[in-house]
């Protein structure tokens, strides 16, 4: 008899398995869109002084999609990151 069976020709299979063990959410890093961008933002019609500030820093207005669309680095100054909206998004998000 054979103590070696890899050396006497029998031959082995193995299945593994994957336990998991914790689960956590996790979201990769995003890197930040160049200051030159063009993007969409949102701002209300009743933001009159808002829109004011838009239409100062560079914003034209996009009937179509009722967005204003404006250069990422204004978006930052006048703080309406939050209020970015995606292309796909428009009239409809």
């Amino acid at each position: 008899m054979c103590t070696a069976p890899l050396r006497c020709g029998t031959k082995k299979r193995w299945k593994t398995v994957a336990l998991i063990v914790e689960e956590h959410g996790w979201d990769p890093a995003v890197s930040a869109p160049a200051a030159d961008q063009m993007m969409w933002v949102r701002v209300a019609g009743g933001e009159v002084e808002l829109r004011r500030q838009v239409k100062a820093a560079g914003g034209k207005w996009r009937p179509q999609q009722q967005v204003w669309e404006l250069r990422y680095d204004q978006i930052v100054a006048l703080g309406l990151t939050g209020r970015i909206v995606a292309e796909r998004e428009s009239i409809y998000g």
